[in-house]
């Protein structure tokens, strides 16, 4: 499977990711990874929570990913 381009965009914009979700390994270079998610999804809503909470609570980590997602996009496109 490719790279969802939401996730493309998101990284072009300096934001993280939080996905259940991990293409390429993206997810966890640049942010929170929850797991795969089975049926509706409803038992792993605490884990989306908990993965922006650690993001949001840990700049530096935050900082790193926007930085890092940001160049890898760039690299992507030879900007």
């Amino acid at each position: 499977e490719a790279i969802p381009i939401s996730f493309l965009e998101a990284l072009s914009y300096g934001a993280s990711i939080v996905s259940c979700q991990n293409p390429d390994d993206i997810t966890e270079m640049f942010g929170k990874y929850i797991g795969k998610v089975s049926g509706e999804g409803h038992e792993s809503i605490e884990k989306f929570v908990l993965a922006v909470k650690e993001l949001m609570e840990n700049r530096e980590t935050l900082y790193n990913n926007r930085k890092n997602g940001r160049e890898y996009v760039c690299s992507l496109l030879k900007l």
